[in-house]
């Protein structure tokens, strides 16, 4: 499934190699051979494995079908549907000091429509105490990531079951209520089960950004209260180490000229695409810009929009990024 351009797998494989975790094993199913390609061609084929499952065993038969390569450590069960930023370093040192008798960490995040999430509830120390697995009024937006750090145990209770097909959330999480840690995504966590959220993806989600437990991007511009687009305006301007200008009709004068020198970039928050384009890259011409310098940014479009033209006809870089509204 891509965001951006790259498959929504990738964006799991990658931060877990660099952050040096595998090996990393892929269960396979529905368009196997596609997946098997992609990891073949990837730079990460020498971290990953994989299985295939002609009958899709549950997400909790997989990892007991494959005891040998959990190898009585513990393992990370990552739902794959799932686009997530998060700190991965974080997460496992909160595993590593979770509360004595807890033998599952569960990553959580707010969500916006807690009625088709699995809701938790934790006490102060943020072990799990109910679920409430996509209810009509859940009590609270505290919800399951489908991301867990589990213990060797607890694939010794899944064998225990005497069964190969098992669901993890409806079959093993309610035997360890009270002994599930949690850990907090408050960076950005996404389930891709609709096509909604999938366009919302888009959206949200720039594909140049990669979390890595070194190096994190997102630490320095994600802020509350910032809108989606805004964030992917200012993930690129700290990309391209850029300054970031609104620009409109009425503020054609005030455009700096100490930010359209030639060794500056700039971005151009264009906040209507039927401004008069020609005239605002002539007034930066004018004070000494080179065009390959700047990029402008389009967080609404009108119909018939074509980035490409803008392109030919000013010779600069675009970027349109629009809501579906």
């Amino acid at each position: 499934m891509p965001i951006n351009g790259r498959p929504l797998l990738e964006y799991w494989v990658k931060p877990l190699s660099e952050a040096g975790i595998g090996p990393i094993l892929i269960n396979l199913h529905y368009y196997a051979d596609i997946v098997q390609e992609w990891v073949q061609n990837s730079e990460f084929a020498d971290n990953v494995m994989t299985v295939y499952e002609e009958e899709l065993l549950g997400t909790g038969g997989t990892p007991l079908r494959n005891q040998d390569f959990v190898n009585d450590e513990p393992v990370m069960l990552i739902h794959a549907d799932n686009l997530s930023l998060v700190n991965l370093e974080e997460f496992i040192q909160t595993h590593m000091t979770r509360p004595l008798n807890t033998e599952i960490t569960m990553m959580t995040f707010t969500t916006l429509t807690p009625e088709t999430c699995g809701i938790v509830e934790v006490d102060a120390h943020g072990v799990v105490q109910a679920f409430h697995e996509k209810v009509s009024d859940p009590p609270g937006n505290l919800a399951n990531a489908a991301v867990y750090i589990v213990e060797p145990q607890v694939i010794n209770f899944l064998a225990g079951l005497n069964k190969t097909v098992i669901d993890f959330s409806t079959e093993v999480l309610p035997h360890y209520l009270c002994r599930i840690y949690t850990y907090h995504n408050d960076f950005y966590h996404r389930d891709i089960g609709s096509l909604k959220s999938l366009l919302d993806a888009q959206i949200e989600f720039p594909g140049q950004v990669f979390i890595s437990q070194h190096n994190d991007p997102w630490e320095k511009i994600c802020k509350k209260n910032i809108d989606s687009s805004r964030k992917v305006l200012l993930s690129l301007a700290d990309q391209f180490e850029a300054k970031v200008i609104d620009v409109d009709d009425e503020c054609l004068h005030l455009l700096p000229k100490e930010y359209c020198l030639k060794e500056k970039k700039l971005i151009l928050n264009v906040k209507k695409s039927d401004l008069d384009l020609k005239k605002i890259l002539q007034h930066l011409q004018e004070q000494g810009s080179i065009r390959e310098g700047i990029i402008l940014y389009f967080s609404k479009v009108s119909p018939g929009f074509s980035s490409k033209k803008i392109f030919e006809e000013h010779g600069v870089k675009s970027l349109a990024m629009c809501a579906c509204t």
